[in-house]
């Protein structure tokens, strides 16, 4: 990651790609144990996750969705 962000910042998109990272990071909880009914052993994922937490996911991985798209654009735009 460290890599990459480091390549990002050379593009004057550092700051932008921080934001992203920190999305991809807090996104990483619900990555593992939603996907596997018997990752919580007290039961299932829909027990462990509440509405609101399944709004903010899904409100992170948009705007990571629409950075990746940014980034798509720009490539297409330079001829990549």
């Amino acid at each position: 990651m460290e890599f990459l962000r480091n390549a990002y910042a050379g593009f004057g998109a550092g700051e932008r790609f921080q934001e992203v990272a920190d999305r991809l990071a807090e996104l990483s909880q619900f990555y593992i144990a939603p996907r596997y009914p018997d990752a919580h052993p007290s039961g299932g994922a829909g027990e462990h996750y509440t509405a609101t937490q399944a709004a903010r996911a899904n409100e992170l991985a948009s705007g990571v969705l629409a950075w990746i798209d940014e980034q798509w654009e720009l490539a297409r735009a330079q001829g990549a």
